[in-house]
């Protein structure tokens, strides 16, 4: 018997080191906003401080008894962060990873990508969690960069899904990404978060993953960009 669609929810977010737009760090508040939008994974960007030892600013504790999800420490990340770059994965428990790796992308500013590969029974899927960089010449380098390594992975479900800094709703720096044979980019206006326009964020599913739905989801003052939650087909 074959197993039908597995349908994922995804939300990824950039936390901004859980400072909100009122200046008040509070990762009690951006947990909270995670937990009401029910997601089976949340892709996060800036999830350490920005400087110095670069602490991780969530809890593996708190994660759990907010959320009950857990958090999914990124490979290569300093001793006190959490994330590769700031890039992290909160997992229900019910989900299996199987591997996890990190790469540096081309830049003149520390950035990088991370690839989840999970498992719920028979069937799987890739989530690449990326922030791209603020420069337009730098970001479409990038983001060649991971569609390199979404082909590598093979036959098998892909899902990238990050801050893409890339302001245009078709934007020419993502080409190499929204422009996959397959693939479907989504995401809306995110930025800035009291009065969002800017389409920062966004989600692809390509390999035979398809979205289904998707919305940019209401965060208050928690962090200065709205996230994006959809349900991917995998």
């Amino acid at each position: 018997m074959t197993e039908g669609p597995w349908s994922l929810r995804l939300l990824t977010w950039n936390i901004h080191k859980c400072k909100g737009v009122d200046g008040r760090t509070d990762p009690a508040r951006i947990l909270n906003v995670i937990r009401d939008s029910a997601p089976d994974a949340a892709v996060l960007q800036e999830a350490d401080e920005r400087f110095g030892m670069r602490r991780g600013m969530l809890s593996t504790d708190d994660v759990q008894r907010t959320c009950g999800l857990r958090l999914v420490r990124s490979s290569g990340a300093h001793p006190r962060s959490i994330g590769w770059h700031g890039n992290v994965l909160l997992l229900r428990p019910d989900i299996e990873l199987e591997s996890m790796s990190s790469v540096s992308l081309p830049s003149l500013e520390p950035r990088g990508a991370v690839i989840w590969r999970l498992r719920r029974g028979g069937r799987r899927v890739v989530v690449i969690g990326v922030h791209l960089g603020l420069v337009g010449r730098w970001r479409a380098l990038q983001a060649r960069e991971v569609a390199r390594i979404a082909g590598m992975e093979g036959d098998v479900a892909i899902i990238i899904a990050g801050d893409m800094n890339e302001w245009r709703r078709k934007g020419r720096s993502l080409a190499a990404i929204e422009n996959q044979p397959g693939f479907v980019a989504v995401g809306g206006p995110s930025f800035p978060s009291r009065r969002p326009i800017l389409p920062l964020d966004r989600i692809a599913a390509g390999g035979g993953a398809s979205i289904s739905s998707w919305k940019v989801v209401e965060s208050g003052s928690a962090s200065d960009h709205r996230p994006l939650l959809a349900c991917v087909n995998c």
